[in-house]
């Protein structure tokens, strides 16, 4: 059983730019602790799970804390997700469409499995098949 001095007073939703292209966020899930103060990353990798400092996940970017969850259940309900998953970390794939940092981030967190960067993506391409659809039709 975890004593109050061990147990997260709040876990956040970060992001910051992607590092090898210009458009996109790279989103991870925070631990905050109280005694000794400190803030851990976890996030999904192309390499698989990594646990960083907030320094070393920022990589000279700003970091920007999107969610602040301070709920002694909700936090409970994100480290019994993590713990789900790194319990399950030998057989955890990177997926871009699937399974990418946002879709870990968001699960962890908030308990939504969802990117909405593929989503706001694939919205867009599906636009631009429909006018390209409508305009070679149209002729």
């Amino acid at each position: 059983m975890y004593s109050s001095y061990n147990k997260p007073i709040a876990v956040h939703l970060v992001s910051r730019p992607k590092a090898c292209i210009p458009v996109g966020y790279h989103l991870a899930a925070a631990f905050e602790y109280k005694e000794p103060a400190y803030l851990f990353i976890i996030e999904l990798h192309r390499d698989g799970l990594r646990m960083l400092t907030l320094r070393d996940f920022a990589n000279d970017r700003a970091v920007e804390f999107l969610r602040t969850i301070c709920h002694p259940r909700l936090i409970n309900a994100a480290i019994r997700r993590l713990n789900y998953i790194i319990d399950r970390a030998e057989t955890l794939r990177y997926d871009p469409l699937f399974h990418n940092c946002e879709h870990f981030a968001r699960y962890v967190v908030l308990g939504k499995q969802e990117s909405i960067q593929v989503k706001t993506i694939a919205g867009f391409g599906i636009l631009a098949g429909a006018g390209l659809f409508a305009l070679l039709n149209s002729e």
